[in-house]
């Protein structure tokens, strides 16, 4: 039984290696990443008016764009005080945004006053599901149930995780996969990863050889659909930008409450041959599913740690304090400390 079980994933994770290297995005949503990548560039270097525009190009190439993306598009448009704050606001309306943080920003009221009468009118191509999102939010409070997970309770958390990814595989079998655009999105200011119940989906990815449901082969489907965001698949399939992998290269270190610390290898010069033809394998797979290069996203990531006004992409980081003196000694010899101000000036003096 056993070697039956093995055979089975070996030949899963054959065909979702093959799957990978094969996998090609249609040409709207190749567009869409390629000018949101560049819309993210500006926004963090306060060139508002640049990003604007391609979030504008983003948004005309690929007619489902993410509520991530919109809400930072609105958060622009705002600022700009300009006529497509209003077509942002009426798609997170019919994505059922709240806008619950900024009822508190006098900017906010005063663009509500002002375009009462235009954002009043809004007529949506969309329908939101209630039914299936009740469901699949009754889902996610059941994989909740029992944890965080310790020893005295990882079983029942294995056995609950199990049931919860077959209940969810009925689901996506009977509707597809699900998307913002069928569920609505979860609140755009909080900076939240995906929709709630894709937690069963990485947790399920997370348990490896206890998954009673591989879910990578929906997941590559999903993307090429365009019904997940590149970035949300790979914090599914890659983890959440804490180890190196097939997608990621450089995690954030805090150490001894310092932050941030980063691979040496992040600067060129410090890479050796191993390392460059990683991270070259890893720039690749990261094109071909539209995600911008590891500098312009580890650059996007410092950028979020001080800012979180924008949804940009969660920055998460690996904490180490003062426990094991010999790791942190071997920690700190690889790594170099990094900032997005200086990180910022080194790749613009190399563009």
């Amino acid at each position: 039984m056993k070697k039956t079980t093995l055979l089975i994933c070996l030949l899963i994770s054959l065909i979702v290696k093959c799957q990978s290297n094969n996998f090609e995005l249609p040409e709207s949503l190749k567009s869409y990443y390629r000018y949101i990548n560049l819309a993210e560039q500006s926004l963090i270097q306060d060139k508002n008016k640049e990003a604007s525009e391609y979030y504008e190009k983003a948004f005309r190439s690929f007619d489902k764009p993410f509520s991530s993306d919109i809400y930072n598009s609105f958060l622009i448009n705002q600022k700009l005080n300009n006529n497509k704050s209003i077509d942002d606001y009426k798609k997170l309306k019919c994505l059922g945004a709240n806008f619950e943080n900024l009822k508190s920003s006098d900017s906010f009221n005063t663009f509500l006053k002002k375009n009462k009468k235009l954002i009043g009118k809004n007529q949506c191509s969309n329908t939101i599901d209630l039914a299936l999102k009740a469901k699949l939010d009754s889902l996610f409070i059941e994989d909740q149930k029992y944890r965080p997970v310790s020893e005295f309770n990882k079983n029942k958390v294995r056995k609950n995780d199990s049931l919860n990814a077959q209940m969810l595989n009925d689901i996506i079998s009977k509707n597809g996969f699900i998307g913002e655009y069928e569920i609505g999105a979860e609140d755009p200011s909080k900076a939240n990863l995906f929709l709630k119940y894709l937690i069963i989906i990485l947790h399920q990815q997370q348990a490896k050889e206890n998954r009673v449901v591989d879910f990578e082969p929906i997941l590559y489907q999903a993307l090429k659909e365009g019904k997940i965001k590149n970035k949300n698949f790979v914090h599914i399939i890659d983890g959440l930008h804490t180890k190196k992998s097939n997608y990621d290269y450089f995690p954030l270190f805090e150490i001894g409450q310092e932050c941030c610390f980063i691979s040496k290898s992040i600067y060129k010069i410090n890479r050796n041959d191993e390392e460059k033809r990683n991270i070259e394998e890893i720039e690749i797979n990261r094109k071909q599913i539209g995600l911008s290069s590891l500098n312009d996203e580890v650059l996007v990531r410092l950028f979020s740690l001080d800012n979180h006004e924008y949804n940009l992409e969660s920055s998460f980081v690996n904490r180490f304090g003062d426990g094991n003196s010999n790791f942190i000694s071997f920690l700190k010899a690889q790594t170099v400390k990094i900032n997005f101000k200086d990180f910022l000036q080194l790749l613009s003096n190399k563009k």
